[in-house]
């Protein structure tokens, strides 16, 4: 079934964590096919969560590149550190995983396996080096108890401006949403602009949203704890005047069961990715 908004396709897809799937486009007819990188069925091996990618332009010495994070997990929301992937053949083989040492786990001093959590970054050069751990500050007192992008996606704009959506509180209850507009000088991120925010009074509010731009607008999709998912739609990234659930066309919502939802931009077309609340997803990791 379709959104009620015209021109977008919604699908729901099962994503287990033991497998990868990667787009392989043909020149006539596109396709899909699914390259397993890591299992632990067994429990044998590694568990790797949050796989993120993106393509790296080819340059003069080297071809395009496909990059990608993940996590090591060994319990509920128990992360380990970052490691990077890389396939230079669109996928179909991939380098071993190395640990991106700018993003491992630290402890509080004098609080003994107390890990601090805070919006971080590291700048990787052409020549695969990372820079050390960097914070994005935002003194603002709406996000004293908690700011963070964690498991959102990012627009980079045409001047390397960065739009970045963040779920913020100044209490653990009620979180808001709001999207900056960051500046990048090569070296270090910078907030520029703060947009207008999005609320909602159940549970935490909202978390962990994307964003993305399809056309002349922008798209943010939000998690909740109320049983739904929600979008809301602008043409600037920032100033956000309403949210609005998601819905069939028919007018009924969606059924989710409070997790993350993201976009797959695909030609001229705009994907929803998400995990749909129902009979045959009951011991489906989210």
């Amino acid at each position: 079934m379709k959104h009620a908004l015209p021109g977008w396709t919604m699908v729901g897809l099962l994503v287990a964590i033991v497998s990868l799937s990667c787009c392989t486009i043909a020149q006539e007819t596109p396709s899909i096919t699914r390259e397993i990188l890591s299992h632990n069925r067994d429990g044998s091996s590694i568990t790797w969560f949050h796989p993120k990618a993106c393509v790296v332009p080819a340059s003069d010495s080297m071809a395009e590149t496909i990059f990608m994070t993940m996590h090591v997990i060994d319990g509920s929301d128990t992360f380990g550190p970052v490691h990077s992937w890389s396939s230079r053949d669109q996928g179909r083989t991939w380098s071993q995983p190395e640990p991106i040492h700018a993003f491992n786990r630290r402890e509080v001093p004098n609080h003994p396996g107390l890990m601090a959590r805070y919006p971080i970054y590291a700048v990787r050069s052409r020549d695969g080096s990372w820079s050390k751990r960097q914070v994005l500050h935002w003194d603002d007192p709406r996000g004293s108890f908690i700011y963070w992008n964690n498991c959102g996606q990012r627009v980079v704009l045409e001047n390397v401006d960065i739009l970045l959506a963040l779920s913020f509180g100044s209490t653990s209850d009620h979180r808001s949403v709001v999207t900056l507009r960051c500046r990048f000088n090569g070296e270090t991120l910078s907030i520029a602009q703060v947009g207008t925010p999005l609320e909602l009074k159940a549970g935490r509010g909202l978390l962990e949203p994307s964003l993305t731009r399809f056309g002349d607008r922008f798209y943010l999709t939000l998690r909740a704890e109320d049983g739904r998912g929600y979008l809301a739609v602008n043409q600037d990234g920032l100033h956000w005047n309403r949210k609005e659930t998601w819905k069939w066309e028919d007018g009924q919502p969606l059924d989710l069961s409070s997790t993350q939802q993201h976009w797959l931009t695909h030609g001229e077309e705009l994907f929803l990715v998400y995990t749909r609340k129902a009979m045959e997803n009951q011991n489906v990791i989210r």
